[in-house]
């Protein structure tokens, strides 16, 4: 069996860009109000690395005062609990810490003003 090459596109391509203008664009004409412990927009890489990447592509090409949240491990996951506590229109998320955050959001679930933002 011959098998074809897999065509990669190149660093510097517009790969990120290409489905975050989308998506930057369907949270804009699909605006809310930024609610305590919501999350607009999730977004899951699979590794830190990309993910830091997709964050500060969004930084980038998002409007001002657009909050962007960059959640991975080997962090501490209070810390992100924080961050995230004040509620964000873009999470940027590896799967692992996705799940570290729901087991914590539903481990205080009866805390006052703490709502599960995934789950």
């Amino acid at each position: 069996m011959h098998l074809l090459p897999r065509p990669q596109a190149k660093t510097g391509t517009g790969k990120t860009a290409a489905f975050l203008i989308p998506t930057l664009d369907a949270q804009l004409r699909n605006a809310v109000p930024r609610q305590r412990g919501h999350v607009s927009c999730l977004i899951v890489s699979p590794t830190r690395e990309l993910a830091s990447q997709i964050a500060a592509e969004a930084k980038t090409l998002a409007p001002t005062g657009t909050r962007i949240v960059t959640c991975f491990g080997a962090t501490n996951v209070k810390t992100d609990v924080r961050a995230l506590s004040d509620g964000c229109d873009i999470l940027v998320g590896t799967p692992g810490r996705l799940n570290d955050l729901i087991a914590n959001c539903e481990s205080r679930r009866g805390d006052e003003g703490v709502s599960c933002f995934l789950g």
